[in-house]
């Protein structure tokens, strides 16, 4: 696990020193068309490794891969954080953009929500079957409901489930932090899911 830790920190070093390109992502991505700075598109990617960390604390609660969120309100002053968690006592699982949502200290309406995986447009089981009896709707309607202004992401959803199109059909701005994708499939899935694999064959 040591082993695993230090691994860890060079890959963040890493992933650190690689924001310099981070840039690129304007002329790169579907978001090119919107007004975002340099400086603007660094404050998202230090936010993303704090989500990271958020994710993190559902280490050995949840499956992974882990989700953390957090939401700035439309003066750029964080307002909330959230991530994928059971809710209290019962076996609903919250995805991270909802809970990030339900416990914002004020009005979301005109701000950012910065999460480590793209929201979802419709939720799947892990067998990749729809869920049936829903409780919670969908993240991405869940946020243009609420009037989020703009969503930036670091992780596409591999399966039909990622909700940036729909965002982006309902006027939210949607920002994809591609760069930083392979560092958070590795902090919030491959080493959690190593660990938990040595764990079970007793190393």
């Amino acid at each position: 696990q040591a082993h695993l830790l230090n691994t860890t920190a060079k890959e963040s070093t890493c992933f650190q020193i690689r924001l310099t390109s981070l840039r690129k992502l304007q002329r790169i991505e579907c978001n090119s068309m919107l007004n975002i700075t340099e400086d603007l598109l660094n404050q998202y990617a230090d936010y993303m490794y704090e989500c990271v960390e958020i994710a993190k604390r559902s280490a050995n609660s949840v499956h992974p891969p882990y989700v953390g969120c957090l939401i700035l309100n439309k003066d750029g002053k964080k307002v909330s954080e959230g991530r994928r968690r059971f809710i209290g006592g019962c076996n609903l699982l919250a995805h991270a953009e909802r809970d990030a949502i339900q416990q914002a200290r004020e009005s979301v309406k005109g701000g950012t929500l910065i999460t480590t995986l793209e929201p979802c447009k419709i939720q799947r089981r892990s067998d990749g079957t729809r869920r049936r009896n829903i409780i919670f709707k969908p993240c991405s309607l869940l946020i243009v409901e609420e009037k989020i202004k703009r969503v930036v992401y670091g992780q596409a959803d591999p399966s039909e489930c990622g909700g940036a199109n729909l965002l982006r059909i309902n006027d939210v701005e949607v920002v994809y932090l591609s760069e930083l994708e392979r560092f958070i499939d590795s902090e919030l899935l491959e080493i959690p899911m190593r660990l938990i694999k040595q764990r079970r064959n007793g190393y």
